[in-house]
């Protein structure tokens, strides 16, 4: 998290100073120190390309932001091969905590299994409810689904809002909460990203 920081913090600098080469590069370099920033970006394509208020020129500022970040993703294959990115990847998308200590609603359903079938997932141990880990859709669509409403819902709305630098902050930091708060295999660690962002909003 700690080695992340500088990259975002300086990615959304450069996309505030419309330094889109800069923030390409920046931003790329962040989602592969880890992953959760790729949750920002299709938050981000919205605000860059802004396709309600086309313009021609708009094309010269995705290519900014484009042509740099497939330079540096194929720049770090090209070093490292894919597949150990794509290892990084897939490991960072299969945990199957339903929540990894972060205090949200898989949490809540973590204490409520543990209290309401304690044959099945195990009992509270000294009042307190162990992580549970499990791959069964049953317990994971629920929060899966309101995730997934949540930030659909939010990313439209911003879609279709008038777009400035400040607003793309506070939806940002609205879909990130979301996926925070309702997605399983979250850890209390992730909610660091958003100290970052309330911090530029600041």
């Amino acid at each position: 998290d700690v080695f992340v920081g500088p990259a975002v913090l300086l990615a959304f600098w450069a996309l505030h100073e419309r330094h889109m080469v800069l923030f390409a590069i920046c931003f790329t370099v962040a989602c592969l120190i880890k992953w959760q920033p790729m949750i920002l970006a299709p938050f981000l394509a919205v605000y860059v390309m802004d396709v309600r208020n086309f313009r021609w020129r708009n094309v010269l500022t995705w290519l900014a932001a484009i042509v740099p970040a497939l330079g540096t993703l194929a720049l770090v294959v090209w070093l490292f091969n894919v597949t150990p990115v794509l290892a990084a990847l897939q490991y960072a998308t299969s945990h199957d905590y339903l929540s990894g200590n972060a205090l949200n609603l898989p949490w809540i359903m973590t204490h409520f299994l543990r209290v309401w079938d304690p044959a099945q997932y195990g009992p509270l141990v000294d009042g307190q409810a162990e992580l549970i880990r499990t791959r069964a859709w049953e317990i994971r669509l629920v929060p899966k689904l309101l995730f997934a409403a949540c930030y659909l819902g939010l990313l439209a709305i911003f879609f279709l809002r008038r777009k400035s630098y400040r607003q793309m902050l506070l939806f940002c930091i609205a879909g990130y909460m979301g996926y925070y708060i309702f997605n399983t295999g979250v850890h209390e660690n992730h909610l660091f990203l958003t100290v970052l962002l309330g911090m530029l909003l600041c």
